[in-house]
């Protein structure tokens, strides 16, 4: 069983807290103060780790002017609109995660279609492997989608995924988008703090990273 904790940036394993299997202590004790590292303890698996905290400066400049970067642009032409910006939290939240998990293109373009069509709801696990398969199928290259024919391409697939009965009917093939749907599986237990849920060690570092993202997101929508 993992337990959870904190300690002053840099330490040598310095717990500050009561160790506890919730990590709800830890993770608001880690957004207050940004000179905190996470504590993880596993006696299962007799592991005992230190996870400093990525901050928006540093996988910011992993991103810049990067083909995560081009796709970003991309998906924000194809995604105008109405409530378009609500994704974008999820989005860069979700290019963090691949940029330091080195995702290849194509899975990161299927899962942010994936939380682009059914936002903040686990049908966007099965919308991102559809939506892998789909650009598989039509033999579309991560470099087609980087290319100003790529816009429409993503618009098609946004449209035909926003179907009314759509999400009712997302299937969850076996063959092909698992990338895809790993990667939107971090995103939505990041968003929501399930820290037990994280599979991808990257997503460790990003606990602080993702409630500063929602924090944003709140901010934007009760200034609009």
């Amino acid at each position: 069983m993992k337990q959870y904790n904190v300690q002053v940036h840099g330490a040598d394993f310095v717990p500050e807290l009561p160790w506890s299997s919730d990590s709800t202590d830890s993770v608001r004790t880690l957004v207050a103060n940004d000179q905190r590292d996470l504590l993880v303890l596993d006696d299962d698996e007799d592991l005992m780790e230190i996870v400093p905290q990525a901050t928006p400066e540093t996988v910011m400049k992993r991103l810049e002017r990067t083909p995560f970067d081009r796709l970003l642009s991309q998906m924000t032409l194809a995604n105008e609109g109405p409530g378009a910006a609500a994704t974008q939290a999820s989005w860069y939240l979700l290019l963090d995660v691949a940029a330091l998990s080195h995702a290849d293109l194509m899975s990161t373009a299927a899962a942010l279609v994936g939380l682009t069509v059914a936002p903040d709801s686990p049908a966007a696990l099965a919308a991102a492997q559809q939506a892998f398969c789909w650009l598989w199928q039509t033999q579309v290259t991560a470099h087609q989608l980087l290319q100003p024919q790529g816009v429409p391409v993503l618009q098609r697939l946004l449209r035909q995924l926003r179907e009314p009965t759509a999400v009712v009917g997302f299937q969850e093939p076996e063959s092909c988008g698992q990338r895809s749907r790993r990667l939107v599986h971090e995103v939505l237990a990041l968003d929501h703090q399930r820290v037990n849920a994280l599979r991808l060690p990257v997503s460790w570092q990003l606990i602080r990273l993702a409630v500063i993202e929602r924090q944003r997101l709140v901010a934007t929508t009760n200034h609009d």
